[in-house]
């Protein structure tokens, strides 16, 4: 980007406009072509790998002296701005029932940059003189200044949260964020060197300047160069226990691993049609209270007995929900592939001492410990063996899933089923009618329970000593940036698991992640572990979209 700002000559400033409108109207065709038909995989990846190069190109055109005042201050407010709130719009997509207006607006933001920076590129030069000149010579110094300042804080932020754990919530937003954030830090970048206006020693001034944010840029796109390494290693291990057998990487599942175009552009929301709030316990506590427990189930189109996936919300066993608080589109996106979902309340602590911000309705606050929480799912399971020839669920194929607190519950109710807990402390796990075929915990929870004033008993805590020959096969997804749940506690439990004689176990682990950061759905984190997520249970079930 310093071409720009640095050297004005006519020939130079022609090739970069060149360059830049024709990544920008490139990547424009290739996202609309995606959008319209998504079929067209070939579209998609093209688009995700030319987007940051049409946004380094057209900043470069705007950082110029002359650039086009206003397309240029077009093109640089829509893409710092929009892809600021961009990765908002993706988790709200993801959540909602109806995501369609949050569609929009994040396709808008991407397809609205490419197109600017399209017009920027091909507008004619300014006339007279360049920006911050004559009258408006004193707002020069204010801009690179607020520019440098926003560059250095844009800088400490993706360090801080790309190197280190947070234990808060903004350790689930910011590192999944900053992906995207980096094309907004790049339009800082590209701001700040332009207010060095026309003298040549200014410009070299506000390039300077304009370098933290340009850093923050290129460090805040450290989740993707990281997917090589990530994708590599989680082959090897999956492959070492599922499917010794295979020679072809990537075999099984729905396209590839990662593909960059759904991280910008997402993936439609797909026609099932989920059925809500049924109500599957109720039950009166000892001083009166009646609570009543409910699901959503996500039927595939297919018809016929299907395999079943039952999803475990998180929120510290005190807090939390089904649906927007468990992140729609998973429920979704299996449903598509011909899993029929089902996504549970259960009742929650009103001990516990940790709270957290998550969506929790009324009622659902109880004197209730962890083997109330596995007792309301094994209830549960009860409901789905009496009715499943009612719902067309398979009983013999299912899979377990949950997140944070709902992957250790996850967890607790398969090994319980799988070891003697269950039979001397009924109701603890699974109906004896249902088969968990494998069980999916995302950063799980492991051995904090107690320790946060949760009712327990030990052996419900750490799980370990639920462990034994008869565990079913497992898949683990963990951050190693985790301020919440410790990986190495995570890599300790998966290592016993293994050592238990029972199915294999396979951490997939991610070297910048925090807790939730599959909150976006299609960020590189939650692309790659959904992927071997669908191998997992393809495998198990017997499946072959």
């Amino acid at each position: 980007m310093s071409v720009g700002f640095v050297f004005s000559g006519t020939r130079v400033r022609r090739t970069l406009c060149v360059s830049a409108a024709a990544l920008n109207l490139a990547g424009l065709a290739a996202g609309f072509l995606y959008t319209l038909v998504p079929a067209v995989e070939a579209a998609g990846h093209f688009f995700g790998w030319i987007l940051p190069g049409a946004a380094a190109m057209a900043c470069a055109v705007c950082s110029m002296p002359r650039a086009p005042r206003r397309p240029s201050a077009v093109y640089l407010a829509w893409t710092g701005l929009g892809f600021a709130i961009l990765p908002f719009l993706l988790i709200a997509r993801a959540s909602f029932l109806t995501p369609f207006v949050f569609d929009a607006a994040s396709r808008l933001v991407v397809l609205g940059s490419l197109g600017s920076g399209f017009v920027a590129a091909v507008s004619r030069p300014a006339s007279g003189r360049p920006d911050f000149a004559g009258k408006d010579r004193r707002a020069r110094p204010a801009a690179a200044a607020a520019g440098f300042f926003v560059g250095i804080a844009a800088f400490a932020i993706a360090a801080r949260f790309l190197t280190g754990p947070h234990p808060r919530t903004a350790g689930v937003l910011i590192p999944q964020c900053l992906p995207y954030w980096s094309l907004s830090f790049l339009a800082v970048g590209a701001a700040t060197a332009r207010s060095g206006g026309g003298e040549s020693s200014t410009r070299r001034g506000a390039g300077l300047l304009a370098l933290p944010a340009v850093a923050a840029a290129i460090l805040g796109g450290m989740p993707v160069y990281q997917t090589p390494g990530v994708l590599r290693t989680a082959e090897r291990d999956y492959s070492r226990a599922f499917e010794p057998e295979s020679a072809t990487p990537g075999r099984g599942g729905s396209g590839t691993a990662f593909f960059p175009g759904r991280m910008f552009l997402g993936t439609p929301a797909g026609r099932i049609r989920p059925i809500l709030d049924v109500p599957y316990l109720a039950e009166t506590v000892p001083d009166g209270r009646i609570f009543t427990f409910r699901y959503d189930a996500w039927p595939p189109n297919h018809k016929g007995p299907r395999p079943v996936l039952i999803r475990i919300h998180g929120g510290a066993w005190v807090s939390g929900d089904k649906g927007y608080g468990n992140i729609n589109n998973v429920n979704r996106h299996f449903a598509s592939r011909g899993y029929l979902v089902f996504d549970l309340q259960y009742g929650l602590a009103e001990t516990g001492t940790f709270r957290p911000r998550s969506p929790t309705p009324e009622g659902m606050l109880g004197p209730y410990g962890i083997e109330d929480m596995l007792r309301h799912i094994g209830r549960f399971t009860t409901y789905l063996a009496d009715r499943a020839e009612e719902l067309g669920a398979d009983t013999s194929r299912v899979f377990v899933s949950g997140a944070s607190a709902g992957g250790h519950l996850a967890l607790a109710v398969a090994l319980a089923g799988a070891t003697g807990y269950a039979r001397e402390h009924p109701g603890s796990g699974p109906d004896p009618r249902i088969t968990v075929r494998g069980v999916i915990p995302f950063y799980p929870g492991i051995g904090y329970a107690a320790s946060m004033g949760i009712p327990t008993p030990a052996e419900l805590d750490s799980l370990e000593p639920l462990l034994g020959p008869a565990n079913p096969p497992a898949l683990f997804y963990q951050g190693s940036l985790d301020g919440m749940v410790d990986p190495v506690r995570v890599r300790g439990f998966v290592e016993a698991y293994n050592r238990a004689g029972g199915g294999p176990a396979v951490l997939v682990e991610f070297p910048s992640a925090g807790h939730g950061s599959d909150l976006i759905f299609w960020n590189p984190y939650g692309q790659i572990f959904l992927r071997y997520m669908e191998r997992f249970m393809d495998r198990l079930s017997g499946e072959n979209p």
